[in-house]
């Protein structure tokens, strides 16, 4: 069984590590787009936290595998940062995860 907690820490190493490949974007257009998802997530977050419920709930296992898999990937991506666009889809992917954990827990 998950909590929201889990999926809010999940979200938080998301966030850092989107802020560390921000500051090692040179073009202003692709560290605005990171900046973008950024937002977005830190929005999430904080309506997640807003209303969390901390009872265990077996619907976020799915939520919390495919932001694990987010997460290793933008690891991976940051340390050769080649693929830009990757990593705005990644991030675009976890906030729709964001979305449907704070419509289950809504």
């Amino acid at each position: 069984m998950l909590t929201t907690e889990e999926i809010l820490d999940l979200l938080s190493t998301l966030i850092l590590d989107l802020s560390s490949i921000r500051e090692q974007m040179t073009d202003a257009i692709d560290r605005a787009a990171i900046n973008n998802q950024i937002m977005a997530l830190t929005k999430l977050w904080r309506k997640i936290d807003d209303i969390r419920a901390s009872e265990p709930r077996d619907d976020l296992a799915d939520a919390k595998a495919s932001l694990e898999g987010i997460t290793q990937d933008l690891k991976k991506e940051k340390k050769k940062l080649e693929n830009v666009a990757k990593v705005i889809h990644k991030a675009a992917q976890a906030i729709a995860i964001a979305e449907k954990v704070f419509k289950l827990v809504a």
